[in-house]
């Protein structure tokens, strides 16, 4: 779960700047791309969509997701 991934790291959905998801079947595009704007409906981030072996068979969907929050160094983040 993408968003209890970012409240382990401090950040929250709002932080996330770019994102690759690998798709392991275009068939599930119209889905994710759904899912994706209903999700970051505001501030949409930067995002690549990639045909693309999964890791794990079982899933269907990888994301990459890199976030940013400018406060993150007075918090002793990097």
């Amino acid at each position: 779960n993408l968003a209890a991934a970012l409240a382990g790291a401090g950040a929250g959905l709002e932080d996330v700047v770019r994102m690759t998801v690998y798709l392991a079947d275009y068939a599930d595009y119209a889905e994710m791309d759904r899912v994706f704007a209903e999700t970051f409906r505001d501030h949409p981030p930067a995002r690549a969509t990639l045909l693309s072996p999964v890791i794990y068979p079982e899933l269907r969907v990888e994301i990459e997701a890199w976030a940013w929050r400018p406060d993150a160094r007075a918090q002793g983040g990097t």
